[in-house]
């Protein structure tokens, strides 16, 4: 009895010829495509990404810590005197019961 393949498979698990391997820059000259000086990778970043760069450098030379606002507050409260306005606190109690209701 004689199986056939009819998978198309039955050169699939067969010894294939090695092939050479070659710079990238050698795949230029293939093509027919002048590449740039070897190994002088470059990029362009665009204007929108220039703008967002120039504002997270920015971001990052910031305080974490706005000091000019806590320390009147620390030393309100280290001497006793810091009382919460109630307005302010009636305001998150709404803020928080429209919160649990969503």
């Amino acid at each position: 009895m004689k199986i056939e393949d009819s998978s198309g498979l039955s050169g699939a698990f067969e010894a294939q010829p090695v092939q050479k391997a070659v710079p990238a820059f050698d795949l230029f000259q293939v093509y027919g495509a002048a590449p740039t000086a070897a190994g002088a990778d470059h990029a362009q970043m665009s204007v929108q990404a220039q703008e967002i760069h120039k504002y997270a450098e920015q971001l990052k030379a910031l305080p974490d810590v706005r000091e000019e606002k806590v320390q009147p507050l620390e030393q309100q409260l280290q001497a006793g005197t810091y009382r919460v306005p109630l307005e302010d606190v009636s305001e998150m109690m709404f803020r928080l019961a429209e919160l649990d209701r969503s």
